[in-house]
């Protein structure tokens, strides 16, 4: 049987947890847990959601990459 695989936009996915839940989710010190938050919740619903055999989480590298040639507005 052929095996299934899920790519995960990382940073766009941490860019969207962070902006998409509330601000007030926080530890009693103060410190921002939305993000965290968010991840864990994506990948427990990935899990109900998907019957994938693996999940690769795609990270860009630091500075510019092949997209910039492909397309200046990046």
């Amino acid at each position: 049987m052929a095996k299934t695989v899920t790519v995960i936009d990382t940073f766009g996915f941490f860019f969207r947890s962070f902006y998409a839940l509330p601000q007030y989710l926080k530890t009693k010190d103060g410190f921002p847990t939305g993000l965290l938050t968010g991840f864990l919740n994506f990948i427990t619903s990935l899990e109900k959601k998907h019957d994938s055999d693996y999940l690769i989480f795609a990270i860009d590298t630091k500075g510019d990459t092949f997209r910039n040639e492909l397309d200046s507005n990046y």
